[in-house]
């Protein structure tokens, strides 16, 4: 190839490279005008939970356990040592007033009765003889066949066998009354609770038998209350008792009694009186007792609508075209789930439903796009 040639061909690349390079560079400016002139993508709204704001009464309600208890309990116990029989009853049982619950081993009071019957007897026998002979004696000294002092002697046998048949017709009331001891009965209508006690074993003065509960004498549930809510309650005011999982229904009472704190570390106790055991539960079951501590009328939104700070509550409000406006209110009352406040809101705004990381990220102008809660507005869940 000649040296003509060759210049001729680097002279083509280069101008084929110049061009190549020249229509790169044109390209590149040409799309960055492009994106430059091209307006950026709109930013995502943020989806937020919203519920409608209420307003009307809302009361601070606080529920805490109660155990049920007999209006009149008692124990059935013995007054003497002796081994039990028989236990005629079981758990569950109702008993009627005087019935024979408990059987004990009566074979020492039993021979002690007889033993006192055969001695009263006899003194009695003896002081009939002894009366006679007081009399005969008596008729003779009036006729004076007998001197003062064999009156006297037989007045004082007379008063001897006397006072010795009082003294064993005592004995043999206390023996039979003993005897009664053997033999323990319900004292009123009640409704036996706990055998404490089996046959065989030895009853002790004051150790009980049987756990009963009067029947018919109505119950009350004993409520232990924190220090903070006892002052705003009084005898009178409304509760509602609430049963335990499986067991539907309310029941609706009254406080009937306060009693302040005892010794230290005690706490209040609230009595409700009840006239029948509620949801037919035994006496010693646990049930929820709801207690209404205040009352409040305002604007009612759930309580995760709520920022807490320092400086206040505020809720976080979404108007029509989404933006957000923060409103400062004050509390009434809340229960767990709802809160009544006070402030600058009305009836049917939305209010933001959410966690205070989410409600803590939204400020003033901020547009979202909302979500209705529906059903699930009143619990703030």
């Amino acid at each position: 190839m000649s040296k003509s040639a060759r210049i001729l061909r680097i002279v083509i690349f280069s101008v084929i490279a110049v061009v190549l390079v020249a229509g790169g560079v044109l390209i590149v400016r040409n799309k960055k005008k492009e994106l430059a002139e091209t307006p950026p993508p709109a930013r995502p709204l943020m989806a937020v939970n919203t519920a409608a704001i209420q307003y009307g009464n809302l009361a601070d309600t606080r529920k805490y356990l109660g155990i049920l208890r007999a209006r009149i309990s008692g124990q059935v116990s013995s007054q003497l040592a002796a081994r039990i029989i028989s236990i005629r009853v079981r758990e569950g049982d109702v008993v009627k007033k005087g019935r024979i619950v408990v059987v004990l081993d009566s074979r020492i009071q039993r021979d002690k009765e007889k033993s006192l019957v055969a001695q009263v007897d006899a003194a009695r026998t003896a002081f009939a003889t002894y009366e006679g002979i007081y009399h005969r004696d008596l008729v003779l000294y009036q006729n004076k066949g007998l001197s003062r002092e064999a009156l006297d002697r037989s007045g004082m046998a007379r008063a001897a066998a006397e006072s010795r048949l009082k003294a064993l017709e005592s004995s043999l009331g206390n023996a039979r009354v003993e005897l009664s001891y053997t033999r323990l009965a319900a004292p009123y209508d009640a409704l036996v609770t706990k055998r404490l006690m089996e046959p065989g074993d030895l009853a002790l003065p004051g150790k009980p038998v049987l756990a009963i509960d009067a029947r018919d004498k109505g119950y009350k549930l004993l409520v232990t209350l924190p220090q903070d809510i006892f002052p705003v309650l009084k005898a009178g005011d409304p509760v509602q008792i609430v049963p335990g999982a499986g067991t539907k229904g309310t029941v609706d009472a009254a406080i009937s009694s306060l009693y302040p704190a005892g010794p230290a570390g005690m706490l209040p106790v609230c009595e409700v009186d009840l006239a029948a055991r509620p949801f037919g539960l035994p006496a010693g079951s646990a049930m929820g007792v709801v207690f209404t501590v205040a009352r409040a009328r305002g604007f009612i939104v759930p309580q995760r609508a709520i920022l807490h700070e320092a400086s206040g509550n505020f809720v976080f409000v979404v108007d029509k075209n989404g933006k957000v406006r923060i409103v400062h209110v004050d509390m009434l009352v809340q229960d767990p789930d709802r809160a009544c406040v006070k402030g600058d809101l009305s009836t049917g705004q939305k209010v933001v439903v959410a966690g205070e990381d989410v409600l803590l990220r939204l400020h003033p102008g901020r547009k979202v796009r909302p979500v209705n809660l529906g059903d699930q507005a009143g619990t703030g869940r």
